[in-house]
């Protein structure tokens, strides 16, 4: 059965125009001993002062895929998801 869980992100640093999202999977103490399942770059929001941009991103799990979505909060614009790494 298909679950999703959406969550807000914003930026750490004035301008940012990128943010990366590091996902794993797994109810482990410590992260690394979680499952990594990959490194996602989330951009097409605008400059602004750091915190400002609010980016929901939504991680939908069905069966053994794992997709992320993300909207920018200001514009309600579908933004670019790039996987970086697995």
């Amino acid at each position: 059965m298909p679950c999703s869980i959406p969550q807000v992100f914003s930026t750490a640093e004035d301008n940012q125009t990128q943010i990366q999202v590091l996902l794993y999977r797994g109810n482990a103490k410590f992260v690394s001993q979680a499952h990594f399942l990959g490194r996602f770059e989330i951009t097409g929001f605008a400059e602004a002062p750091r915190g400002i941009p609010k980016v929901e991103v939504t991680f939908v799990a069905s069966g053994k895929d794992i997709s992320l979505h993300a909207i920018d909060g200001s514009s309600a614009k579908r933004l670019a998801i790039r996987r970086l790494e697995r």
